[in-house]
C-alpha cells in the first residue's frame, strides 16, 4: 500500500500539467544544542519560504538541505556541515516509468518508489566554521546557506 500511495503521489507531482509548479524542497537541521537547532531550523525555513518557485515540504522533496552544527570541544566556535541532496533525477525517471506497463518498468516500480522516499543523491558537501551562534550569526548562516542551496538546485527535468 505504501508503494502504491508513493507512486500515485509521484505521478501527480510529475505530471506535465504540473511541470511549472514550484520545486519541492525540504530542510533538516541537526545540533546537540536543541535551542540552536530550533533557531537555525526556523531561520533556514524562513529564508526558503521567501523564495518564489520553491515549496517547502515535509515529504517527498525533490531537493533537500541538511545542516549539522556542533560546538567545538574547546568552545572556540562552531563547525557546520552543509549537505545538498537531490532526487530530481529519480522524480524524472518515475514520471517516465510510472505510466508504463511494460514488464521491465513494472519490475522497477518498487525500487523506484523506495528511492523516491529517500533523501536522494549527495550533490554537495561543505564544512564551515563560525566563531559564535548569536541570533545575528544564525541569520547570516541561514541566508548564505539557503542562497547557495537555491543557486545549485538541479534543473527540473521535463517529463
Amino acid at each position: 500500500m505504501r508503494i502504491l500511495s508513493a507512486l500515485i503521489l509521484l505521478t501527480l507531482l510529475a505530471s506535465p500539467s504540473l511541470a511549472a509548479d514550484a520545486v519541492r524542497v525540504a530542510a533538516s537541521v541537526g545540533c546537540d544544542d536543541k535551542a540552536i537547532a530550533q533557531k537555525l531550523a526556523t531561520a533556514i525555513n524562513a529564508e526558503l519560504t521567501k523564495v518564489n518557485g520553491v515549496q517547502v515540504v515535509d515529504k517527498l522533496p525533490q531537493s533537500k538541505l541538511l545542516v549539522f552544527a556542533k560546538k567545538d570541544e574547546k568552545g572556540a566556535g562552531w563547525s557546520i556541515a552543509i549537505t545538498h541532496m537531490s532526487n530530481v533525477e529519480t522524480y524524472f525517471l518515475g514520471s517516465k516509468l510510472l505510466q508504463s506497463e511494460q514488464s521491465d518498468a513494472v519490475a522497477v516500480k518498487p525500487v523506484l518508489s523506495h528511492m523516491i522516499e529517500r533523501d536522494g543523491f549527495l550533490t554537495r558537501l561543505d564544512v564551515v566554521h563560525f566563531d559564535g551562534m548569536t541570533d545575528t550569526d544564525i541569520g547570516v548562516l541561514a541566508r548564505s546557506v539557503v542562497t547557495d542551496f537555491l543557486a545549485k538546485l538541479p534543473a527540473p527535468q521535463k517529463p
